[in-house]
């Protein structure tokens, strides 16, 4: 990693790639994302231990993860038990609350409906998503 400046927490922090296209090696530099992988559940039968779905989007997640570089996730979040109708859930206020705080720019879930399941509030999350962090919908890149 390049360009860490240990007295700005909040500073971008940026990654060296190289690339062989056509034949020539090129260098360029890209922004490392600081991202939570958020994952949520509506309802387990079982709330003694972490349900199937939690440990599938999570997998996906990693995997995702995995296949760009660019990519650091910092925290996991998870609201295993909650409803995506409504947005006041522990674990998705805190991470709009680190979004809020400059300590995430990215956040990586399964797919749109573990952000929230109604989409017109759902939507409203978007614009600032892709102004202040990026949500990527893992299936698309799987």
């Amino acid at each position: 990693m390049i360009g860490v400046e240990k007295d700005k927490p909040n500073s971008q922090i940026t990654t060296l790639f190289m690339r062989e296209q056509s034949g020539r090696k090129e260098c360029f530099f890209m922004p490392k994302y600081k991202a939570t992988a958020y994952i949520r559940l509506s309802y387990t039968d079982d709330h003694s231990s972490e349900s199937d779905s939690v440990s599938n989007q999570r997998k996906l997640i990693e995997n995702f993860v995995e296949h760009n570089p660019d990519i650091e996730v910092v925290s996991e979040k998870i609201d295993d038990g909650y409803s995506g109708i409504i947005f006041d859930r522990p674990a998705f206020k805190e991470m709009m609350q680190d979004v809020t705080d400059g300590n995430i720019n990215c956040v990586i879930v399964k797919d749109l409906s573990r952000l929230g399941r109604e989409y017109i509030e759902t939507g409203r999350y978007l614009p600032v998503s892709y102004t202040h962090l990026r949500a990527h919908e893992t299936r698309r890149h799987l």
